[in-house]
């Protein structure tokens, strides 16, 4: 395998890590929406082992608190889809379809003015390094299809069943 598949596939493992995440997010915010969130959060806390009345958890408490269940609901839902999105980039990728490719680096560069908006309004090493990272990725897929198109293409094997079958009638 080459490096620029493995490359490829690398990145179709981190699609399905990402999309992976997002489904137990999507999952929680949903109990959340049929509970009391501030319980919801306070179960997240103890399986993160980060203080459940730590200055992050009561952010995460004050800003989510306010929410209404049906707008925790659609926000589980839109949560889903994009998680949906991200598997199938990455199964695509892991099997080395091009149209894979495409999608990943359409829906990536779609996020890359969201995230840039997120950054300026709260700068965090986090918000840089994710922005980096799809940043990468969009390059890398985009050279990767666009070398291949550069390329020429070999001809088709000569013997196919449709002249093997045709052969055999001869006979």
């Amino acid at each position: 395998m080459t490096s620029s598949k493995r490359t490829i596939r690398l990145i179709g493992v981190f699609k399905l890590v990402k999309a992976t995440l997002l489904i137990l997010l999507a999952f929680g915010v949903f109990r959340a929406a049929h509970g009391d969130v501030v319980d919801s959060i306070h179960d997240l806390a103890r399986v993160l082992r980060v203080d459940p009345h730590g200055e992050m958890m009561e952010g995460l408490v004050a800003k989510v608190s306010g929410i209404s269940p049906e707008r925790l609901r659609l926000l589980s839902l839109g949560t889903l889809i994009y998680a949906a999105l991200f598997a199938t980039e990455g199964v695509g990728l892991l099997l080395a379809k091009v149209w894979a490719e495409w999608l990943a680096v359409v829906s990536t560069a779609g996020f890359i003015p969201l995230e840039i908006m997120s950054l300026v309004r709260h700068p965090t090493a986090l918000h840089v390094v994710v922005l980096i990272v799809n940043i990468l990725i969009v390059a890398y897929l985009l050279f990767e299809r666009l070398r291949d198109r550069g390329e020429p293409k070999s001809p088709p094997p000569r013997s196919s069943w449709i002249t093997s079958s045709a052969r055999a009638s001869q006979v």
